[in-house]
């Protein structure tokens, strides 16, 4: 963990996963303006694993700008249902994967983070990924 990370971020964001099922592996900080951040602010890049190691090498990524603020009473709970369903998703064999609501599975990845201004001109900002049919 780096000094500029707010420690209130991160204990309550250790705080929701502990709630959920998971435990936080790492934390970093990213310079929203190498990054493309809007405004070039920081985010803190978290990581969270199965206890135990259920399923090494398997870990799902919380990017959230450093001035999250956990003192609004609906985002705590919120979060810790957030990271309780990413739990139940680590378990899964293919937790990239979602099937849609015709029945048609994705699997969904090599996202780059964080959102950032388009390039073609449009005044919107814009996330890179892959979606791919499993």
């Amino acid at each position: 963990m780096t000094a500029e990370l707010k420690t209130s971020l991160v204990s309550s964001i250790e705080s929701a996963a502990t709630q959920a099922g998971l435990v936080l592996v790492s934390v970093a900080q990213s310079n929203g303006s190498k990054n493309g951040a809007p405004g070039g602010r920081s985010t803190a890049i978290f990581q969270f694993g199965l206890p135990n190691a259920e399923t090494p090498g398997r870990v799902v990524k919380l990017e959230l700008t450093e001035g999250f603020d956990f003192d609004k009473p609906e985002l705590l709970p919120q979060m810790s249902a957030h990271l309780a369903a990413e739990a139940k998703r680590l378990r899964n064999p293919r937790p990239e994967c979602y099937v849609t609501l015709g029945g048609l599975p994705m699997a969904f990845g090599a996202f780059q983070w964080p959102f950032h201004q388009s390039t073609s001109g449009a005044d919107t900002y814009i996330v890179h990924g892959e979606i791919r049919r499993a």
